[in-house]
């Protein structure tokens, strides 16, 4: 936590999201949202892959129904945090939080690359980020790991789907966007799935 910390005091009017290894009486694959000096909170990522190249189950405990589901803010925006696989799952942690109030989730992960996999990954984003009524950033990893690459490609969406911007792939990059999202917030305003009541 001490790191954190750091990270943390060296935030003044922005927003750093860090992903990070939670040891608490477990070990959880976890973000913590940090802003203005102070660690706001932590996320605990709730679905753990097991599957293909996933052994995640071994070596972390899932968050569960006692952890908040924490929605931050900034700007006066609130937003969400969720970690790889629990964004695709059309039951997951996004349906819940944007349910909640969220007018844009971010997503952190370490999604490696096989063929098709970017257009497979565009399908799956732009469903969510349509069916949570929810503008969406995804956040991918870049670079390599024993036999796993991390092709990178990291993407935003607005609330219909539609995508704004995507980084390229196998390379660092750093992308810009600009969200409008005050109308997403005033709509959770007047009815929480985002239609007006």
């Amino acid at each position: 936590l001490a790191g954190l910390e750091k990270v943390a005091r060296a935030t003044r009017r922005c927003a750093v999201v860090v992903g990070f290894v939670d040891a608490d009486r477990d070990l959880y694959n976890a973000a913590a949202v940090c802003s203005g000096g102070e660690v706001q909170g932590t996320y605990r990522k709730r679905l753990l892959p097991n599957y293909g190249v996933f052994d995640e189950a071994r070596y972390f405990t899932p968050g569960d129904g006692t952890d908040p589901l924490e929605l931050y803010v900034v700007a006066g925006v609130p937003f969400s945090v969720s970690i790889c696989e629990d964004v695709w799952s059309p039951d997951g942690p996004l349906a819940t939080q944007a349910a909640g109030g969220a007018a844009l989730a971010m997503n952190l992960n370490a999604s490696p690359y096989h063929r098709g996999k970017l257009d497979e990954r565009e399908r799956m984003l732009a469903t969510r980020a349509s069916d949570a009524s929810c503008a969406l950033v995804y956040v991918n990893q870049v670079g390599g790991q024993d036999e796993l690459v991390f092709d990178g490609a990291s993407m935003v969406f607005d609330a219909a789907g539609t995508l704004l911007a995507r980084a390229p792939q196998f390379v660092e990059d750093l992308m810009v966007v600009d969200l409008e999202l005050d109308a997403i917030y005033r709509k959770r305003l007047l009815d929480p799935r985002g239609r007006p009541s």
